[in-house]
């Protein structure tokens, strides 16, 4: 198996899908993260997978490249989210994430990327930001990979909240 690893940047020269049409045939799945890219690029609080940057890491890939070949593909998805304070970002997991959200008034909806996120403030006063899969995130990337033909993978199963098993 390969792994790729997309840092939230186009995927690397040394594996692009000029390389997977060539190999595609000696592979049996290509696991292609897409997550993690406001935390690499170390941005302040921001979407885990923007759906536009999901698709696009996606598409990359497979553009070209044999329906076969598209099929091997496991999009990345994250079942954890992340909690910003400041310039700081912690993961945040499962039950953990209601623990958190019950210190919120609302849970929104980010329009540009497909994603929910909160707002708290800690008991130092702090305010914190937290992206966290839904529901609606999950089925729109799910969906989404199933539209262009390939599969998905999850990091990681025990991360998430029990109901996100009926999406898949």
């Amino acid at each position: 198996m390969i792994f790729i690893y997309s840092f939230a940047r186009p995927i690397p020269r040394f594996f692009d899908n000029e390389t997977f049409k060539k190999i595609g045939h000696l592979v049996d799945y290509v696991s292609l993260m897409t997550y993690d890219f406001t935390t690499l690029q170390a941005k302040p609080a921001g979407p885990n997978a923007p759906m536009g940057w999901y698709a696009q890491t996606i598409m990359q890939l497979t553009s070209g490249v044999p329906e076969s070949f598209a099929k091997k593909i496991l999009a990345g998805l994250n079942w954890y989210g992340h909690d910003f304070v400041g310039d700081k970002s912690t993961p945040v997991f499962g039950e953990a994430a209601i623990k958190l959200l019950e210190k919120a008034d609302k849970i929104e909806w980010d329009a540009s990327s497909l994603e929910h996120f909160f707002t708290y403030k800690d008991e130092a006063g702090q305010d914190h930001t937290v992206y966290y899969p839904t529901v609606d995130s999950i089925t729109d990337r799910v969906g989404f990979a199933g539209e262009v033909g390939t599969g998905v993978s999850v990091w990681e199963l025990g991360q998430g909240l029990p109901y996100f098993y009926n999406i898949l």
